[in-house]
Formats: structure tokens, sequence, C-alpha cells
């Protein structure tokens, strides 16, 4: 099921590729472009969150499933071309990104797949958050609602 929406997540990224290599999109066009890859994996992210994980090993799974759609949304948010206007923007908003895929790939990483309440992991997640606001600060100066 996973690799299903996954595909589907690749498909839209190749439909975004296609897109953007005419040249740069309007503002508007862009943002609905980002909104819809974002909408998207939140959707994919909500489709494979367990309600109730009871296990360590169920947290792990799901933080690494978490991170294989994060990872295939900043790759299709990567190949969209900004409108000029929106460039630094775009730039900001995509090394925000980067920053918070690779606090969230070290707590997958982590023993226990980030699911321990050790010192490690919690000091881990400290630094996730910071850097998932600030992401999510620099989406909203691009304009997109749904990458927030």
């Amino acid at each position: 099921m996973l690799l299903l929406r996954l595909t589907a997540l690749s498909a839209a990224a190749a439909l975004t590729i296609a897109a953007a290599a005419f040249g740069s999109l309007t503002p508007s066009t862009y943002r609905a472009q980002a909104n819809a890859i974002c909408a998207h994996s939140n959707d994919q992210r909500f489709a494979v969150a367990d309600p109730s994980p009871s296990s360590e090993a169920q947290w792990a799974k799901l933080y690494a499933d978490t991170l294989a759609i994060a990872r295939s949304q900043y790759n299709a948010l990567h190949v969209l071309k900004p409108p000029t206007a929106l460039i630094a923007a775009h730039k900001r908003a995509l090394w925000a990104d980067w920053y918070v895929l690779g606090a969230f790939t070290k707590i997958v990483k982590l023993p226990g797949g980030g699911a321990r309440h050790d010192q490690a992991t919690w000091a881990a997640w400290s630094t996730y958050a910071t850097l998932y606001y600030r992401e999510s600060q620099a989406w909203g100066a691009v304009g997109s609602t749904a990458c927030q």
C-alpha cells in the first residue's frame, strides 16, 4: 500500500517536472502545484499513521514510512520552477525542508527508530520541532498553505 502511494507521488512529481520544463510557473500555478504536492503527502502520512502504535517497532515503522513520504515530497517540491518573484522564498523553504529531513533522518536512525523515551531522542525531537517551525514559516512566506 505504501509503495502504491509513493508511486502515485512519483507520478505527480513527474507531471510537475514536465510542466515545469517549459519555464517558470505563474505565482498562482506555482502555489497550486506546491499545495497539491504537500496535500498529497499529508494524505499519505495520514494513511500510514497507526492511530495507536503499541510498540517501539510499530513507532519505528511509522517514522520510517513518514520519512520516505517526506523525501518524496521534498524531491517533488525541488523540481518546481517558481516565478522570479518567489525564487528566493522557494529556496529558503527548500533549505528549511532539507534541514527538517536531516533532523528527522537522525531520529529514525536512533536506536529504537526514534521511538524511545531517552535523552538523546528527546534532544533530537526538540531540534526537529524548532526546524519544523522554521520550515512552516518559510512555506508560509512562499504562500503555500498545505506545506505549512
